[in-house]
């Protein structure tokens, strides 16, 4: 999980109470370090403490395998910047998510085009309620793969 605000650690949250392993990436090394010893998020003091979290600092994020999710929950306007540095660390197998609402820039450039990973494309599904999911197929799966991992994630 890249972001560790309200978005991303409640997403965060959520999985670690449903037994997932969960890691949760973020820019300021002092929230890094209390997610990791307490599990206590300082700038979501709102947030349950998640014991035994897996936290880090951005400049350190690495992926445990080629099967891991990445999950994209920051501001949508942030989110390619955010990538851009990581880009190369994410293996062609790894499924990435967006999970902001809005557009990437000032100009309607969609978040699925924003990102542009290598030899990718958005796969849309209609989800309920009119809502459209977007992910990102990768060269070695397919959009429908990613959602059901993705979906995999809440249950």
């Amino acid at each position: 999980m890249i972001g560790a605000g309200e978005f991303g650690s409640s997403l965060a949250y959520a999985w670690r109470q449903a037994g997932r392993s969960v890691a949760l990436w973020c820019r300021d090394p002092a929230q890094a370090t209390s997610l990791r010893e307490t599990g206590i998020n300082p700038k979501v003091p709102e947030c349950p403490a998640m014991p035994g979290i897996r936290a880090g600092v951005l400049a350190d994020f690495a992926l445990m395998s080629a099967k891991d999710v990445v999950v994209l929950a920051v501001k949508a306007q942030a989110q390619t910047g955010v990538f851009e540095p990581l880009r190369d660390r994410i293996q062609p197998g790894n499924a990435v998510v967006t999970v902001s609402k809005g557009f990437a820039d000032g100009t309607g450039t969609l978040l699925s085009s924003a990102l542009a990973l290598p030899q990718a494309s958005c796969h849309k599904r209609r989800t309920g309620a009119g809502t459209e999911a977007h992910a990102v197929r990768t060269a070695t799966g397919d959009g429908d793969d990613i959602l059901h991992r993705a979906a995999d994630l809440r249950t």
